[in-house]
């Protein structure tokens, strides 16, 4: 799966310096700002490794930390992808896509609206949603009533999926009783960054300005910039958000993830943070989840419509702060009963239609909604994502996730350069501080250890290591002022 990659050109000043370098000091750490040559072979390397990008003929630029991709992909899911992957590069302040996708399949637009409508069905998230489709040259336009911003984001995601669709407009319309007032809106959103663990919200202000809030202050990356633009509108509801006010700073030294030294949550805290965080997530706000924190473990009881939902809400469990752990008791119960032949071939179509997942052979075997995944693949990263798309299908109860991962032929990454892509992938990492991990490898099965500041950045560091290269990843950190104890693992979920 990370084999040999197609050239990705950079333009622009070349330097021959290694990102792997460590600072050699804090206080160097704290002044350490990235060439804009090393963030662009940073953004390069992110690119060549990544499965759905490594043979696309792409051109990135860096300058003054304004990162440009330019090329041509075959999927809309590779164009986001490409730039989703820049944000979590070290230094990149802004990017410019400019990267045009053409679709291998040739497609006619109703076909290609007909292929979002059953991608909408399929989704156990979306089938009940009210919206329509309708495509020209391959541009789809999404129309209807939704109940949240979430429930328009989560359509709009799905479609995008979709084979064929070069873009994706939305004309959806979110029912309200009412215009919330921007403080109103501006108080929720502050208490929600408070119990973010990926953000630092004693560095940013809310603002309000009518019905819209401007957060400003200053974040370590342009993937906590976008965190926070994504919680305003998904969490809280607000259509208009302003986040020019936020300064990427890439001098800061510390990684996103919160300090477990600095969170003083009580288990009552945590239950409501938790709670609270259900009310705005499309896929469980409508399930009936009780909340009990033991310590920083967090326990979810009841049912819930899908299995996406389940594993969705053990993400935003892990991603409150002051929580370790999640123990997830949550029972699948679907809204409606699906055959067994029925939900093979909605397997079928969306392993086919997921750019990850369409040329690695997984086999799909169904019995009572519980489904068996069977075959081999490159990866932990790709067995991962298997089980998160057979997740997302209206009617699956239970994935049994039996994939192997394929021996190495051919030519194979040396241990030495795995471990030497690791640490320049936590280097660049704005998630984790690579200074207090050690990596080794054997056999391609990477090894960390060491101290992390948080459980988010013991998390964020193995899923680095998967994106490096890694065949499996053994997790030995620690977190400082904290017992040594096994870190939660997020489901990983692709969109």
């Amino acid at each position: 799966m990370f084999a040999a990659s197609a050239p990705v050109w950079i333009t622009g000043i070349v330097c021959l310096a290694p990102f792997t370098a460590e600072p050699a000091s804090d206080d160097v750490a704290a002044v350490d700002v990235p060439t804009d040559a090393a963030v662009a072979l940073a953004v390069e390397d992110r690119i060549r490794r990544d499965p759905t990008l490594r043979l696309a003929p792409l051109r990135v630029d860096a300058r003054v930390g304004v990162v440009t991709i330019a090329g041509e992909v075959h999927h809309l899911l590779a164009r986001e992808r490409a730039a989703e992957l820049a944000a979590t590069v070290r230094g990149v302040r802004s990017i410019v896509n400019r990267i045009v996708v053409d679709p291998h399949e040739e497609r006619t637009d109703e076909e290609i609206a007909e292929a979002i409508r059953r991608a909408l069905l399929v989704d156990g998230a979306t089938e009940a949603f009210d919206v329509d489709v309708e495509a020209l040259d391959g541009i789809a336009t999404l129309t209807g009533i939704v109940q949240s911003p979430a429930e328009r984001t989560l359509s709009l995601r799905v479609a995008r999926t979709v084979p064929g669709v070069t873009d994706v407009i939305d004309r959806i319309t979110v029912e309200r009783d009412a215009v919330r007032p921007g403080r109103e809106l501006a108080t929720e959103l502050e208490s929600v960054l408070r119990n973010d663990a990926w953000i630092h919200a004693e560095a940013i202000d809310v603002l309000a300005e009518d019905d819209a809030v401007r957060p400003t202050g200053r974040v370590p990356s342009l993937s906590a910039k976008a965190r926070v633009e994504r919680l305003a509108r998904t969490r809280i509801g607000a259509d208009r958000v302003d986040v020019s006010g936020l300064e990427v700073d890439p001098s800061a030294a510390d990684p996103m993830s919160r300090d477990a030294s600095d969170v003083e949550a009580t288990p009552d805290e945590i239950e409501r943070a938790v709670s609270d965080a259900f009310l705005f997530d499309p896929r469980v706000a409508a399930s009936e989840i009780e909340v009990t924190a033991r310590g920083d473990v967090a326990y979810l009881r009841g049912t819930v419509d899908t299995l996406a939902a389940r594993r969705a809400a053990e993400r935003v469990a892990l991603d409150t702060l002051g929580v370790r752990r999640v123990k997830n008791h949550l029972v699948v119960t679907p809204r409606r009963e699906v055959s067994d032949d029925d939900l093979r071939a909605r397997l079928d179509l969306a392993f086919s239609a997921d750019p990850w997942l369409r040329d690695e052979p997984v086999d799909a075997e169904v019995a009572r909604g519980i489904v068996r995944l069977e075959g081999t693949v490159g990866s932990d990263a790709v067995r991962r994502r298997a089980a998160a798309v057979a997740a997302r299908v209206g009617g699956v109860r239970l994935v049994d996730d039996r994939l192997a991962l394929r021996t190495r032929t051919g030519t194979v990454p040396r241990d030495a350069d795995l471990e030497e892509d690791v640490e320049s992938e936590l280097y660049w990492s704005p998630f984790v501080d690579s200074r207090g991990i050690e990596v080794d490898v054997l056999d391609g099965v990477v090894t960390l250890r060491g101290v992390a500041r948080s459980w988010a950045e013991i998390r964020a560091a193995e899923r680095n290591a998967e994106e490096a290269g890694a065949r499996h990843v053994r997790n030995r950190l620690t977190v400082e002022h904290a017992p040594t104890r096994e870190p939660g693992r997020a489901p990983l979920d692709e969109g």
